[in-house]
């Protein structure tokens, strides 16, 4: 079971995963929204990205939160999240290295998730309780790829990006991949896992009397 609830501050973020309940508390309060960025320079892309100053794991993170799923629900932010920090860990980077670096923007080669839009209040909420949370409750069960097929095949072949059908990414992904299942409009591929042992079968005892 996910549920989550989120106000706008982070002391008034909630998350309980499968029984566990994560709470920031007043003696280890989570660090306050970074200051203000400084300058910023324009991207290839169109987006806007900090200058000049290191982005952290948190930032980034809420940054994704923000640009992959904005408008999304709870369960489909929390997921996001979660793939997020899994893709880093497979990728043996930091999520700030994984999506801005050098810089943040659009999702495109070497930044496979979108980083471009300033996060809100609740994206750090959420940030901070997903960086927090122990990988045993993760709700993605470890995926660390996920893609809208909707939104998929809305715009293949409308903005030079989405090239591929979302039957082919699909197939694609299943090449070294599983798939892990939906959230909402998320369809989620993680690590391949191992088939399930086979039980073995008693050995076969002829009925009958002995003699």
């Amino acid at each position: 079971m996910i549920w989550i609830v989120l106000g706008v501050g982070v002391a008034a973020s909630v998350l309980a995963l499968r029984g566990h309940v994560i709470t920031p508390s007043s003696a280890s309060a989570a660090p306050p929204p970074p200051p203000p960025l400084p300058p910023r320079t324009p991207t290839a892309d169109g987006a806007t990205a900090p200058a000049a100053r290191a982005v952290t794991d948190r930032e980034a993170l809420a940054r994704i939160i923000r640009s992959e799923s904005g408008s999304h629900t709870a369960d489909e932010k929390l997921a996001i999240a979660w793939v997020a920090r899994n893709r880093a860990r497979k990728a043996g980077k930091s999520i700030a290295e994984l999506v801005c670096s050098p810089e943040c923007g659009q999702q495109g080669p070497g930044r496979p998730m979108s980083s471009r839009r300033d996060p809100l209040p609740q994206d750090f909420a959420l940030a901070d309780v997903v960086l927090a949370a122990p990988q045993s409750i993760d709700p993605t069960r470890g995926a660390w790829r996920a893609f809208e097929p909707a939104l998929q095949d809305k715009l293949v072949g409308k903005d030079g990006r989405h090239k591929l059908t979302a039957a082919a990414v699909r197939e694609r992904w299943l090449r070294d991949s599983d798939h892990y299942g939906n959230v909402g409009r998320w369809e989620l591929f993680g690590p391949r896992r191992a088939p399930a042992p086979t039980a073995k079968r008693p050995p076969h005892r002829p009925q009958g009397r002995l003699v």
